[in-house]
């Protein structure tokens, strides 16, 4: 390691500048100036648990990025959603999402299933996501009788009236307007028990 220092001492002025350059190893190391009536020999202090800990901390950022960007089609978008349901009837949903198994089976099911390899924290936001759209959906139908749908899209056929009160309301609900919700009734299995209980 290797360090410069200037030193100047008066009566009442004291200026003591170090330069720390890490080691081949990666230490740092600094020094620790305190005032004193007597002169001072100086600490150096190692803080190479510093270094450690911001070496674990960036390992961890980078094994969370994931490599692909994930895109859900719409086939892959119905066995994520499957697998899900499955998941959820055997019981790996204790509150809002599904538990550290539950993932894993989907996570390995969709591999073989699509030859896409996304990570957990993609699944993870493509059933944040999902919920989102499901919530939005039932917010509109609400407290709703007399609306019709669609017989060919299967939208929910009503007046624009109705629409740009809800439109008011719901501004993302504009996508529902001339297509219903994908897999409403495999969502209300994902969500609808947390809904219930207020996770």
């Amino acid at each position: 390691m290797s360090s410069s220092s200037n030193y100047a001492s008066s009566a009442e002025t004291l200026d003591l500048r170090y330069e720390a350059v890490k080691c081949e190893r990666g230490v740092r190391a600094a020094i620790r100036v305190t005032e004193s009536e007597k002169p001072s020999k100086g600490r150096l202090m190692s803080t190479q648990e510093e270094t450690q800990s911001e070496n674990r901390k960036n390992k961890a950022k980078s094994s969370q990025v994931p490599s692909v960007k994930a895109h859900w089609d719409a086939k892959s978008n119905e066995i994520f959603i499957k697998l899900c349901v499955e998941q959820v009837k055997v019981g790996h949903r204790p509150g809002t999402h599904l538990d550290r198994v539950g993932w894993e089976n989907v996570i390995t099911t969709f591999k073989t299933m699509t030859g896409k390899a996304y990570q957990r924290i993609q699944m993870k936001n493509h059933w944040d996501v999902l919920k989102k759209d499901w919530l939005l959906w039932n917010n509109l139908l609400r407290g709703e009788t007399g609306l019709g749908r669609d017989t060919l899209a299967g939208a929910i056929s009503a007046s624009d009236e109705w629409w740009t009160k809800k439109l008011e309301r719901y501004p993302n609900a504009a996508k529902f307007r001339r297509m219903p919700l994908q897999f409403s009734e495999a969502l209300d299995i994902l969500f609808l028990d947390a809904a219930i209980t207020g996770e």
